[in-house]
């Protein structure tokens, strides 16, 4: 990931949360609830679970910064793969509405904290590389997967009405 500036940062945060809205701002209600977007764990994530995925990297990436530019011990967490599937288990019961809201009060603090940065603690102790991976990359990456999602849903409903 090549370094940028904290003004093409916060364009590219911008940018790409934009583009997964304007992705997400398809979805019908069921699309919301139905699993098989991501296929781990079982039964299957929804779009729900997506942005709740999202969500848990941001704030995850605020708390790790905000100990990097403080001095405070790195908070503890555990491996990927696992990280992810607590994020899954916690909210996995959740109503859309609460995941939703967190979702955009997680964008909104994210992007205030990079607005607060000075380019100098940007570089600090790949401060810039968390933002990218966990903001505009991570953004892309969901938009990726729910579109390649939406599309494979379409091939299967037109393959079935062929068949018919």
């Amino acid at each position: 990931m090549k370094q940028l500036s904290k003004v093409a940062i916060l364009e590219k945060i911008v940018r790409e949360h934009d583009r997964l809205l304007q992705t997400l701002s398809l979805l019908s209600d069921i699309d919301w609830l139905t699993t098989g977007v991501l296929p781990l764990p079982e039964p299957g994530q929804s779009c729900k679970d997506v942005l709740a995925h999202l969500t848990a990297w941001e704030q995850r990436m605020i708390l790790s910064i905000e100990a990097t530019l403080t001095g405070a011990p790195q908070p503890i967490y555990p491996t990927t793969p696992r990280f992810n599937e607590q994020i899954f288990d916690a909210n996995k019961d959740r109503s859309f509405a609460d995941i939703q809201t967190d979702f955009e009060r997680s964008y909104i603090a994210s992007h205030a904290l990079v607005q607060q940065l000075s380019e100098e603690e940007l570089t600090r102790d790949g401060i810039w590389q968390s933002v990218g991976y966990n903001t505009y990359g991570h953004y892309k990456w969901a938009r990726t997967v729910v579109r390649r999602w939406q599309r494979a849903k379409v091939r299967i409903k037109d393959t079935r009405q062929w068949l018919e």
